[in-house]
């Protein structure tokens, strides 16, 4: 989208993109733990790594968000089907 690594993007960039589904939770969170897992030798700020944590949360979410747009298109599609909106 801007070239840039994802870490660097802005918020609201992110925001933007995960909504319209150029970029995934998954891809958001990933870019933060590689950049966090290659500058963190020598910062030596992060003493837990919950990295692949956080990655793992990211597809638990993707999974629900997937599963909640199935559900409302089978609900659209069955309303539609009986005539109602």
């Amino acid at each position: 989208m801007t070239g840039r690594p994802l870490w660097q993007w802005k918020a609201i960039e992110i925001a933007a993109a995960t909504r319209s589904g150029d970029v995934s939770c998954r891809d958001v969170a990933a870019s933060a733990v590689e950049r966090m897992r290659t500058v963190n030798p020598r910062l030596n700020a992060v003493t837990l790594d919950l990295g692949d944590t956080a990655i793992a949360a990211a597809d638990e979410k993707r999974a629900y968000f997937n599963h909640e747009e199935n559900t409302k298109k089978k609900i659209n599609k069955y309303k539609t089907k009986k005539g109602r909106k």
